[in-house]
């Protein structure tokens, strides 16, 4: 038994894997296997084809996973096409910045290529708001900045269904550990078991 957890992409060009059936079986698909024109394709509804992003949450069956590993793990390399930093002929650094024009071959071994692999498999989409705000950049678009804000737009909401308000330039996370969900949090908050720690947004 595999599960795993999808959202709705924003865009077809979003940088996720896409869930798919194929002759059967559930399989992901690499955001960089498909073409612009594939990623873009839509059903007789309109709507696209490839929507189901793959967040990479997933749960394993313990017996499956002792299965693979007996079996030697045997899952399919993918190719990803880098820019990798190098020494030229001269031994000066060398950093590669087109993107059209990789210089290095990357193998790479993803566990969700077990999925096809399991008897059973359940697919959840996600509440993406809640769930999803993946860090992949340093800066800008799903960053460690946009994940913070997602963090605190959260536990913002919390207090205020909890009847309590967060003064402007201070910022709240809720660790998992204290509540999971609004009620799990209003009810510890309102018996005295819940920590709150304020980080204050410098100006």
């Amino acid at each position: 038994m595999l599960t795993t957890n999808v959202v709705c992409k924003t865009s077809p060009t979003e940088r996720m894997g896409v869930l798919v059936d194929v002759d059967g079986h559930t399989e992901i698909i690499e955001y960089s296997e498909l073409t612009p024109e594939q990623a873009a394709s839509n059903d007789a509804s309109g709507q696209w084809i490839f929507w189901a992003g793959n967040t990479a949450i997933h749960v394993f069956d313990r017996k499956f996973l002792q299965r693979l590993a007996e079996d030697g793990c045997r899952l399919p390399l993918h190719i990803a096409r880098k820019n990798v930093p190098y020494l030229d002929a001269s031994g000066q650094f060398m950093q590669p910045s087109d993107a059209s024009n990789p210089n290095a071959i990357k193998l790479e071994r993803f566990i969700f290529d077990a999925l096809p692999l399991a008897e059973r498999t359940l697919i959840v989409e996600g509440n993406r708001d809640r769930e999803f705000n993946p860090v992949k950049n340093k800066s800008g678009a799903d960053s460690a900045e946009t994940a913070r804000a997602a963090l605190n737009r959260i536990a913002t909401e919390w207090l205020k269904e909890s009847g309590h308000s967060l003064p402007e330039g201070h910022a709240i996370e809720i660790s998992p550990l204290q509540a999971l969900d609004a009620a799990e949090f209003k009810h510890k908050l309102a018996s005295g078991k819940v920590l709150i720690s304020e980080i204050t947004v410098p100006a």
